[in-house]
């Protein structure tokens, strides 16, 4: 693993200095809209059970299906229409998917921050190795030069980890804009190796987003040596009992394991995504606080008060109009700061509640105008840049 310091110096400071050209002329345009949440990712990327069933399914059987709804039409009247979405979406080349992504943005100056997924630690993937994923980013990005944003999807228990931030984050053409982390694949944010990141990304103002809902996709093992550090700050390495999704999502995913990061580092930028998630609301509106997934709502509303760089995005939850509802009664009083909500989406996996267009629609409309525009504009921004 590569010292951090001989590198660091390499990255610009200013994250607009970071940016190709073609962002600069779009950032003060009224028609502006960014989403900091979306994923081009397919199923070429993913390993062969990512699908939410643990059963070992090759790309080739999914397009077999494919094939044969689109012969014989039989999902026009009895399939669900999310069902035909998430076949049709999971074998789509992002080309095919960033299409989709304009098209249900059609009017607006798109900026699109495209988040990857390091998965390799779930077992073999379909077909694209990571690094192929990282050059397939790359080259949509140069034929959407003025458009897409990633962020580099990273693994603390992966060796090469620093080796790929460092190559993307140095090189002449930095392409890569912030981080992804998915606690649930086995790693606290407090991981070591990922503190030594932090320090960079808190002075060159890289911004970071963590998965911070359910744990669809987590790491197989029922027990786990885990390191980082607990509640109060203090080292700890031990072996972790982890029988359930359940369990995954609330050891590694409770976004109060970003406390002891915060405090060694205040100023990082942090986007804690999906903002609990529906479940987490749907407590939370009831008065739930005691229960552990209703208390994730209150536990991110006090860290957006308690430290400047921290915002969350209510990607995916947005398809939830009673908590959409919630969500702006409470900015309205005061309990969630309206400075510190982004807006991003989830594309392409929320189109498991409807299509993007619709909900994209739905939220905008159900927000209004003026919040709305401060979410996908100022606010992200701020995050951003």
């Amino acid at each position: 693993m590569p010292d951090i310091s001989s590198f660091s110096h390499l990255i610009q400071h200013r994250p607009k200095d970071r940016l190709p050209v073609g962002f600069q002329s779009k950032l003060n345009d009224n028609k502006l809209l960014i989403d900091v949440h979306t994923h081009l990712f397919n199923v070429d990327d993913v390993p062969r059970d990512y699908l939410g069933i643990r059963m070992d399914i090759p790309a080739e059987f999914l397009r077999t299906i494919q094939a044969i709804l689109d012969a014989t039409h039989v999902d026009d009247h009895l399939l669900p229409a999310k069902f035909r979405r998430l076949i049709d979406n999971i074998l789509s080349t992002p080309t095919q998917l960033l299409a989709k992504l304009e098209g249900a943005y059609a009017g607006y100056q798109r900026i699109l921050v495209v988040l990857m997924m390091d998965m390799r630690s779930l077992g073999r993937l379909n077909r694209h190795t990571y690094r192929q994923q990282i050059e397939a980013l790359e080259a949509l990005m140069e034929l959407h030069p003025d458009t897409i944003l990633p962020f580099l999807a990273i693994d603390p228990n992966q060796p090469d980890f620093i080796d790929y931030f460092k190559e993307v984050f140095t090189r002449d053409n930095r392409i890569f804009h912030g981080l992804k982390l998915y606690p649930s694949l086995g790693y606290l944010p407090s991981h070591p190796n990922l503190m030594d990141i932090y320090g960079i990304c808190e002075e060159k103002k890289i911004p970071i987003t963590t998965h911070c809902s359910s744990a669809l996709v987590n790491l197989r093992k029922r027990q786990l040596m885990v390191e980082g550090l607990d509640r109060v700050g203090k080292a700890f390495r031990k072996t972790v009992k982890l029988p359930s999704r359940y369990t995954y999502k609330h050891y590694f995913n409770d976004p109060a394991r970003w406390i002891p990061v915060l405090k060694k580092h205040p100023g990082l930028k942090v986007n804690l995504a999906h903002y609990g998630g529906a479940k987490a609301w749907a407590e939370y509106q009831k008065g739930a606080n005691g229960k552990k997934d209703g208390k994730w709502v209150h536990t991110i509303n006090a860290l957006l008060h308690g430290f400047e760089g921290v915002y969350t995005d209510f990607s995916y939850t947005m398809y939830d109009r009673s908590a959409t509802q919630r969500l702006v009664e409470d900015i309205r009083n005061g309990i969630v700061p309206e400075d510190k909500i982004l807006y991003g989406s989830d594309f392409f996996l929320i189109e498991n509640e409807g299509s993007q267009e619709e909900l994209f629609r739905q939220f905008r409309d159900q927000v209004g105008t003026a919040l709305f525009t401060k979410m996908s504009q100022e606010n992200n921004m701020a995050f951003l840049f």
